[in-house]
């Protein structure tokens, strides 16, 4: 492995270098949290050769998810949030006629567009680090980094200190990272697993990380004696076994990580022009509104800012999202649920417009469907990662590490909070290398390894479960709408369940907090 440069084999070795794979705001967030720092050197690759800034539709910027891109001088300081965004301070459940069956208030969001915080994101790139239509096959890791191959064979190898899978729900790096584990961990049994435990630190480290329920990892010989006593040797099979259903239980986790799960309902985005949204209802456009109707539809609308960042009266935009039920053949079709998109041929078009016209106000539905090929419609998934880190080189962030459905509406502001937490983990950690792999002596090569392994497993302690939390908001919200009651839910009535869900909608947004570290 040391015959694979650093870079391009002419880079100066006096900072550490990080890959970056996913070149979306959370892999540009990570960036520009290492460049902020200085003593790192940081490449981005993008699978996609597209522009990616016209991806996406609305987005809430949150005042904590501004002020880290402000600290991160992503945007300057005291930067007018009417410009990234339309500040929203009320919900309307409303009516097939219009009329408002619900209001809450009190709340404070931006409504905002995933383009913009994009295009400011990677304003911030230096151009020569960012390199799109790049696609990463695998990695090797050893103590000396991490050897990184491209899918394109004619791409030389790059090796790094730290990769970071940054590459979204379909992740690339995940399934690798999840190979990388099983690999190591398939071969333990009850027999083996405290001497290789003893052999190989990062084993231990691994069970650490996902150990619940105290099976005492650092210490798992601890209470051994040279006498080895019968009763000695009763509690090493018992902590034996404990690993080896933690060992278990955390590889079948994994496993069911790989591809995201379906959650039973799609989303149709439109995207409308705020004229023809206030020519039906005026009042409409400066709220978030909602029509739904429990285990049938979801829709809800809010405005963002306009094309090319425009934030003037009349030239704003609608941004709706509507989840249903999907049709027999869509529900045939998925068996992917990352999947781009889903087709939407004239039977699922007539289902849709059956739909919604018997929930929403004639004009709107005829809006929304008037010019179908700018449409969209996804399955909405979920998974959720216990382990976000090899807890030695690589690691997962943003949606890569757990994507949860989107209600809680904090994707973008969980893959910022991903990002600074990451950063802080390793700044605490780092230690500067040797000029070149071939000089490191095997202390220092030691001391490099465990200082980044030490980081990622804080970072991975710290940020796996208020991943956990986005995940689990998400299943509550989607078990208002669709779905067996369940729960708390049993005895409450559909309209109680869709009052419920409007708030919280909005009340995990408005309390979710970014940490922000001074450098």
């Amino acid at each position: 492995m040391s015959s694979v440069p650093y870079g391009n084999g002419n880079e100066a070795r006096n900072n550490l270098r990080a890959i970056v794979v996913g070149g979306s705001i959370g892999g540009l967030a990570t960036a520009a949290v290492l460049n902020s720092q200085g003593g790192w050197d940081v490449k981005v690759y993008e699978k996609s050769s597209g522009d990616l800034s016209k991806r996406g539709a609305g987005i809430f910027t949150t005042s904590p998810m501004l002020a880290c891109l402000q600290k991160l001088g992503i945007l300057p300081e005291g930067d007018d949030m009417g410009r990234v965004g339309v500040p929203l301070n009320e919900r309307w459940l409303i009516d097939k006629e219009g009329e408002k069956l619900y209001t809450y208030a009190g709340i404070s969001q931006i409504s905002g567009s995933w383009s913009t915080v994009y295009s400011h994101c990677r304003a911030c790139m230096n151009p020569e680090n960012y390199h799109q239509g790049v696609e990463v096959e695998s990695y090797t890791v050893s103590e000396e980094g991490v050897e990184v191959t491209f899918k394109d064979n004619t791409r030389r190898p790059e090796r790094c200190d730290v990769l970071i899978g940054a590459d979204g729900s379909s992740s690339k790096i995940r399934s690798l990272l999840i190979d990388e584990i099983t690999r190591k961990f398939d071969p333990l049994t009850i027999e083996n697993v405290l001497g290789r435990m003893e052999a190989d630190r990062n084993l231990q480290d691994i069970f650490q990380a996902v150990d619940s329920i105290g099976t005492g990892v650092k210490n798992a010989r601890g209470e051994e004696s040279d006498g080895a006593s019968s009763t000695t040797r009763t509690r090493e099979n018992s902590r034996n076994r404990n690993f080896i259903e933690l060992k278990e239980q955390l590889l079948k986790s994994l496993e069911s990580s790989r591809r995201p799960s379906f959650a039973n309902y799609v989303a149709y985005r439109f995207v409308l022009p705020e004229k023809s949204v206030a020519a039906i209802n005026p009042h409409w456009f400066h709220k978030f509104c909602f029509w739904a109707s429990r285990d049938e539809i979801f829709v809800l609308c809010y405005p963002m800012v306009g094309y090319e960042q425009n934030t003037q009266t009349g030239d704003r935009l609608w941004n709706t999202v509507c989840y249903v039920k999907p049709t027999k053949e869509q529900q045939r079709t998925i068996q992917d649920a990352s999947s781009a998109a889903l087709a939407v041929d004239n039977a699922t078009l007539q289902s849709l417009r059956t739909t919604l016209e018997k929930f929403l106000p004639t004009e709107l539905v005829e809006l929304f469907l008037g010019d179908f090929s700018q449409k969209m419609c996804h399955p909405v998934s979920e998974f959720h990662m216990p382990l976000v880190t090899n807890c030695s080189r690589v690691v997962l962030i943003g949606d890569a590490a757990t994507t949860h459905r989107p209600h809680p509406a904090v994707g973008t502001t969980k893959a910022i909070e991903d990002a600074i937490a990451l950063g802080r983990c390793l700044k605490e950690r780092k230690t500067l290398p040797c000029p070149t792999a071939a000089t490191l002596q095997p202390d220092m090569a030691r001391t490099d390894t465990i200082s980044i392994a030490a980081g990622l497993l804080e970072y991975n302690n710290e940020r796996v479960p208020k991943q956990r939390l986005a995940y689990d908001h998400g299943r509550t919200v989607g078990g208002c709408l669709f779905g067996d009651r369940s729960g708390g839910n049993v005895k409450e009535s559909d309209l109680a369940l869709l009052k419920k869900a409007v708030r919280l909608t909005a009340r995990y947004s408005d309390d979710v907090k970014c940490e922000i570290e001074s450098n």
